[in-house]
């Protein structure tokens, strides 16, 4: 079976340095019939990866009840995007953002006793690893290693916007994350966005990040330059005009950061989709589009 590293200058597939061209499709924001569609015209548009965020509060939107049908399907998606020659990067979060509800995070936490998420709490702690080990026992051997086309892994989202919050006990909190990956079954190199701990590559977000290229290359010498959320556009909220970005200017970026020495860039949205039913968090429009490359409704 292959395998899947790293080096200071980028993500390794059985030994070999990979450029990756990635887009983000959220499979619960469309629907299988639309997905085969999508990943061929991501292909034939230059793309070699697809990543998507994993939806927690839509998997198990009760305790204990888990739904894995329709267009929550995630093995069926990573199959077809395999199909597709696509490669595959998984965003476990658990905590996502992703203009969802609860930022991913299923509502029935809030009646845990004693759970403060998202830090060194044994109840929060206790409920992610047993979500982390039922979703890996379901696409673990999707992974690259066993040959699948998961190539990376996150865990955790954006935790530098919430470190202060928690000081030292979020930090034991995000080493533990880092120690958790291989216990329940990751095999493939882990990242995290905005905020790290040792023993994971740490990612840039943002409209533009070449800047700030060289203070990650001091803090992160042994790893590759990756982009997890390059911006196409943005979301649409209620009495707002829609969101657009001028594609020349997305290009000049992407090139300074390639120039900077980037290896790996993830379109944010690719194919934005649609929130359906009462999904998307407060103000948050149905449709998904973010401006992305393809439209809402796979085209």
């Amino acid at each position: 079976m292959p395998t899947v590293g790293f080096d200071e200058v980028a993500v390794l597939i059985d030994g070999r340095r990979q450029l990756l061209l990635s887009g983000a499709v959220h499979y619960p924001r469309s629907t299988p019939a639309m997905w085969r569609r999508i990943f061929r015209e991501s292909r034939q548009a230059g793309l070699n990866a697809i990543e998507t965020y994993v939806f927690w509060n839509l998997h198990e939107h009760r305790k204990g009840r888990l739904d894995f049908s329709g267009r929550l399907d995630l093995p069926r998606f990573l199959r077809t995007a395999q199909e597709e020659g696509l490669h595959a990067i998984l965003r476990i979060g658990p905590y996502i953002c992703a203009e969802t509800n609860f930022g991913g995070l299923p509502p029935w936490l809030i009646h845990e006793p004693g759970l403060v998420s998202r830090t060194d709490n044994e109840p929060f702690k206790r409920c992610m690893e047993e979500w982390c080990r039922t979703l890996l026992a379901r696409i673990g051997d999707l992974q690259a290693t066993r040959g699948g086309p998961i190539v990376l892994v996150q865990l955790e989202n954006e935790y530098n916007n919430v470190a202060r919050r928690y000081g030292e006990a979020g930090q034991r909190y995000a080493d533990w994350v880092v120690a958790l990956a291989p216990r329940v079954g990751i095999e493939v190199p882990l990242i995290m966005c905005e905020g790290s701990a040792e023993g994971a590559i740490e990612t840039l977000n943002g409209f533009s990040v070449a800047e700030r290229v060289p203070e990650m290359r001091r803090h992160r010498p042994h790893q590759p330059l990756l982009w997890t959320e390059n911006w196409p556009g943005w979301y649409d909220t209620f009495g707002v005009a829609h969101h657009e970005r001028d594609v020349r200017e997305i290009a000049y970026d992407v090139i300074r950061f390639f120039a900077a020495g980037g290896t790996g860039v993830n379109y944010y949205m690719w194919q934005g989709g649609t929130n359906f039913g009462r999904e998307a968090m407060y103000l948050q429009t149905t449709s998904y589009d973010f401006d992305g490359p393809v439209d809402e409704y796979g085209w």
